[in-house]
């Protein structure tokens, strides 16, 4: 997010070779942001960080609440939508979340850019957060997770889970984290998975974090699952050796400095278990560039990753 990190001249030179190349490793502009909030607890922490971005990239910022719909009213009953005293019944309680909405991000945000703004809707809330995104031309969805032990605020957990594999943007799944000051970004080396490098990078710059990139070895050698530990450890080692190797060509070519890890086994266990021990502030992971989430990293991982990880996660989805 934000500013384009810094690429060596070898990146800067393939930079200018393609289109695709340069889109592979420069960081997606931040200039406007969309948080959505069902007014609970993981909302609260999605709008305080929400505002921490838009004070830090000068982006605006919209903070949106979706109401249930008239029109998801049990059966026999949503005809009295159409009456106009049913309207105002349901306004009354959309003006007091607007209200209530309006109050948590004052003092959430206190210090937000003056184009902050607040939004009542209706309808169903994944559809309704990726559509305002849509409309207003969001760089990033910023969602608040279920607390694990409030079962009161499962329902936006499970939206944000919804808006993750199918918003066609940048999603960060807000929690709060332990104050470490470390950035963990994944990797698979394909090219969908390298703006999480950057804007990992960019994110560890702006915190004053350590940056900890971690690359699983070979993903079609997780098909294999407890057959790896019957692998010989000469050909386990070159196979990690030959991973390092090209990670940190990666690295070099974007131009960013940081620690590396090279894990092998089941991709998604590995970031979990490295993001807790860590501990991590921020797990960074990339995403493709269509709806869905669809390959080795770019899939079920990041799906398992955003569901289980101990602090925020930042799905980066490349940009044309």
């Amino acid at each position: 997010m934000g500013t384009r990190a810094r690429p060596d001249a070898a990146a800067v030179d393939a930079a200018r070779a393609s289109g695709p190349e340069r889109q592979a490793w420069s960081v997606i502009p931040l200039r406007r942001i969309l948080c959505a909030s069902d007014l609970s607890a993981g909302a609260d922490e999605a709008i305080r960080q929400a505002g921490i971005l838009s004070r830090a990239y000068g982006a605006s910022l919209e903070v949106l609440h979706v109401a249930p719909s008239p029109d998801s009213r049990p059966r026999g009953l949503s005809h009295l939508g159409r009456h106009p005293r049913s309207r105002a019944a349901v306004e009354a309680p959309r003006e007091r979340a607007r209200e209530e909405l309006a109050s948590r991000v004052a003092s959430l945000t206190p210090a937000s850019p003056k184009e902050t703004k607040v939004l009542v809707t209706e309808g169903v809330p994944d559809a309704a957060i990726s559509r305002r995104a849509d409309e207003i031309g969001a760089d990033l969805i910023v969602v608040g997770d279920k607390s694990r032990t409030d079962i009161r605020v499962q329902h936006l957990g499970e939206v944000a889970e919804k808006v993750v594999r199918h918003a066609d943007r940048s999603v960060l799944v807000a929690r709060r984290g332990p104050g470490s000051g470390k950035v963990l970004a994944a990797t698979d080396l394909s090219d969908p998975s390298l703006p999480a490098i950057t804007s990992a990078a960019e994110e560890a710059r702006r915190r004053g974090a350590r940056l900890i990139v971690v690359h699983n070895v070979d993903p079609e050698l997780n098909a294999f699952g407890p057959v790896l530990q019957f692998f010989p450890d000469d050909l386990m080692a070159d196979l990690g050796r030959d991973a390092q190797d090209r990670l940190q060509e990666v690295l070099r070519r974007l131009g960013v400095a940081a620690e590396t890890v090279i894990t092998r086994g089941p991709a998604s266990a590995s970031i979990l278990r490295i993001a807790e021990g860590l501990p991590a502030d921020l797990v960074v992971v990339g995403n493709s560039g269509g709806a869905g989430l669809s390959n080795a990293l770019v899939g079920s991982v990041a799906e398992r990753v955003v569901r289980w990880a101990p602090c925020s996660v930042l799905v980066v989805r490349r940009h044309s």
